[in-house]
């Protein structure tokens, strides 16, 4: 293997130091055959590497099949043109590969017409260069020069691990926030106000407020991901800070030979802001809370140790965003020094927090939709945080209460016991909210929704003096975990239901999580059906993940780096296949329903 990695490495020392980024592929022929195998187990015909080159490009011989090949990009030319781009194609006999290509030799330079576009191609040690015909002068400056390669994170290895990666460096990443922010200024000038679209785009587009989604295309999702990432931006200034702080991105993605998929995320931040980010306190040795999971599938399952800093910026931006979508969706507009004493008493609650873990477990009919979800923190005190979280509520009461707009989420605060813990239930009537008309229709779809009632609850229970259960759910769900919490059992991921696919993650992650697509997409079906409550002509509105183990998740941040990694194994990705098929064949006529109350919207909680 020594050789094969010192190649890689060679490679990677080819990036030229003015790069945006680039993509290498690892090993051509063992990515080709690895492609080759999850067609056969998918039954599909996917696009394999070796036979795209020669289909596409002609290349049939002289290529150097076990080779890595390299794509980088450049800084758009000075005339406002497209990013330039040069390919490094690993090649074992040159002269049988500008054959295979049908090229002409002029000067040391040849021309070809490759995949129908007149390319130019030079000879670089083991490599082919080729580059558009107008680069004449950058590339012989490529194929002569030292190799001077940008600074770049001690992440060879790992990409030398994966079949495919993609790099971005600071100035890759400024071009892809401009490109995110590029519509903004338009639609300010172009009038949009946040009545009628909202700040960041159109509030709905269904445009009548309510929460049925509609079928959308590429182009649809791009914008989507742009009106999202300006919003937390905009609710976050911590977050458009540290992606300043960013110098370099990657993405991997690896297949092994039993058929799973491994990726990984890699950003490099400077480090002493990561230092200030993540905090200097002995929080990060902190035990992650126990378990309340006691079986029966879930959702979302998870935990990990945070540091005070990050966790109240994530829930500083959380509680702007709120805000934000209350103004967008509901016309509500928080008072803003009401909003400023918020987020100073959320900050308060959060420096108490040292570890947290997360369920969803949304369980099956006829359980309520949106409860079973739990939170447990571990916390320097239960009384304290709990006294802090009862002050967070009280001022969000009084926030809303006055507000200006037609809605005001204002919840009802019960002192009570949960098993043998002191207890604070927080209900909110969504369906009688304002004093609006709680048809019989509307009153039953909520209780589908929140269970008995249909008021959504949430609970505040300290279970000992660290331990601190958060929770959405009806008073026998939250008894239910309390028991469970009761145990002391800490969380165990090597379980039957985690070891697979938590052994294709690294152990030393700050941060594990675990997502059941089979069970999440069963409770976004009876989500859809809850809030519609007629029967629907013409197919699902939300198609059936088959049962497959879970995904696993596992990131940290620590001395200049976050890194993100993500397994699926071999038996999941075929269900996603199975999905993607099925999501495929929706009928092209649907019929469907749903109840609305007089001048307002059918309700969906956030």
């Amino acid at each position: 293997m020594a050789p094969a990695a010192l190649h890689a490495a060679d490679l990677l020392d080819e990036v030229p130091n003015d790069a945006l980024g680039f993509v290498v592929v690892h090993n051509l022929s063992a990515f080709d055959a690895k492609v080759g195998r999850l067609a056969t187990t998918l039954h599909h015909n996917l696009p394999r590497p070796l036979e795209l080159l020669q289909l596409t490009a002609g290349v049939s011989e002289g290529l150097k099949a076990d080779g890595d090949i390299m794509l980088v990009l450049f800084p758009e030319s000075g005339d406002g043109g497209a990013w330039r781009y040069c390919v490094w194609v690993p090649v074992a006999d040159y002269d049988k590969f500008l054959n295979s290509v049908h090229a002409k030799s002029v000067d040391g330079i040849s021309t070809a017409t490759i995949a129908g576009e007149d390319l130019l191609v030079v000879r670089r040690k083991e490599w082919a260069l080729v580059m558009d015909p107008d680069q004449r002068e950058r590339l012989l400056e490529l194929a002569n020069a030292t190799p001077a390669p940008p600074p770049m994170p001690a992440w060879k290895p790992w990409m030398n691990s994966n079949d495919v990666t993609v790099v971005s460096f600071a100035t890759g990443l400024r071009e892809l926030q401009n490109w995110l922010d590029e519509d903004a200024d338009a639609e300010e000038r172009s009038g949009s106000s946040a009545q009628a679209n909202g700040a960041f785009g159109p509030v709905n587009p269904n445009g009548d407020r309510g929460a049925m989604p509609v079928t959308r295309g590429a182009g649809d999702s791009l914008q989507n991901v742009k009106v999202e990432y300006r919003k937390w931006v905009a609710c976050s200034p911590e977050l458009s800070q540290a992606l300043q702080q960013v110098t370099a991105a990657a993405m991997g993605v690896r297949l092994d030979e039993s058929g799973n998929a491994t990726a990984g995320v890699r950003a490099a931040i400077n480090k002493e802001f990561t230092d200030e980010l993540v905090g200097k306190t002995e929080k990060g040795s902190s035990s992650l809370p126990n378990s309340a999971y006691g079986g029966g599938g879930f959702a979302i399952v998870g935990g990990g140790r945070v540091a005070t800093p990050l966790l109240g910026d994530l829930t500083s931006a959380y509680v702007r965003r709120t805000a934000l979508d209350l103004v967008q969706v509901e016309k509500t507009e928080l008072d803003p020094e009401a909003l400023k004493l918020l987020l100073e008493s959320v900050e308060k609650a959060t420096v108490q927090v040292k570890s947290v873990a997360v369920l969803s477990q949304p369980g099956e009919p006829p359980q309520p939709v949106y409860t079973n979800n739990f939170t447990v923190l571990r916390v320097e005190s239960s009384k304290t945080f709990a006294e802090q979280a009862d002050e967070v509520m009280r001022l969000w009461n009084k926030a809303s209460r006055d507000a200006k707009g037609g809605t005001h989420e204002v919840f009802d605060v019960n002192e009570t016991k949960v098993g043998e813990h002191a207890a604070k239930e927080y209900s909110l009537d969504v369906a009688a909210m304002d004093g609006g008309p709680a048809l019989p229709e509307v009153r039953q779809a909520m209780e589908k929704l929140f269970g008995a009632g249909g008021k959504l609850r949430v609970w505040i229970v300290p279970v000992d003096d660290e331990t601190v259960l958060l929770a959405t759910a009806t008073e026998e769900q939250a008894g239910a975990a309390v028991k469970l919490l009761e145990r002391k059992q800490p969380m165990d991921w090597q379980g039957s239901e985690f070891a697979a696919a938590s052994l294709l993650t690294p152990s030393e992650g700050d941060w594990r999580v675990f997502v059941d697509a089979h069970r999440y997409t069963d409770w976004a079906r009876r989500e859809s059906m809850a809030m519609i409550g007629v029967p629907v002509v013409g197919g699902p509105l939300v198609f059936d993940f088959p049962a497959s183990p879970p995904l696993a998740l596992a990131a940290s941040i620590h001395d200049g780096e976050v890194w993100l990694d993500g397994a699926v194994l071999a038996a999941t990705i075929r269900s996603a296949d199975t999905y993607w098929i099925r999501t495929r064949m929706r009928s092209g006529l649907q019929m469907r329903g749903r109840i609305i109350m007089p001048n307002r919207p059918a309700v969906k909680p956030n």
